[in-house]
């Protein structure tokens, strides 16, 4: 009798999960709050660039505004928004590094390689006295 008691204990122990908290918004609400927040900010970092803020360090700020709402929002909808400002901020934060990144790399590969292309040497005007010197090189050609 005492491994039928072991076995029910284990069979109750199984089902003791409550159910699924219902309250609070719906998924379809979740998605809204969350498609709000990622526009909200976008449209936030949009006018703060505009009026001379720096757009990287505005969108690092609304992305970690953004997840602060989302990890300690009192509420579904407030960490909704949160988790949306967090991400669409993030988006463009990321954008922009790499658009920067891709700047850098194009601008080294554009720049010249040669010592001749780098040097502002420029020969020196010929005049009278030197009008009759012939470059060694052309010299060694004709021969």
């Amino acid at each position: 009798m005492g491994n039928k008691d072991n076995i029910q204990k284990t069979h109750n122990a199984r089902h003791a999960v409550e159910p699924a908290n219902t309250e609070g918004a719906s998924t379809v609400q979740q998605l809204a709050f969350t498609a709000a927040g990622a526009a909200g900010s976008a449209l936030l970092g949009a006018i703060l660039a505009r009026q001379g803020y720096a757009p990287k360090h505005v969108s690092g700020a609304l992305a970690a505004i953004g997840a602060g709402l989302a990890g300690i929002g009192d509420s579904d909808a407030l960490r909704a928004l949160g988790a949306g400002a967090m991400s669409g901020s993030g988006a463009q934060l990321v954008l922009m590094l790499f658009a920067e990144h891709e700047e850098k790399k194009n601008a080294a590969s554009d720049a010249p390689t040669s010592m001749a292309a780098v040097s502002d040497h420029k020969p020196a005007p010929a005049d009278a006295a030197n009008a009759n010197v012939v470059p060694l090189a052309t010299k060694v050609a004709a021969s």
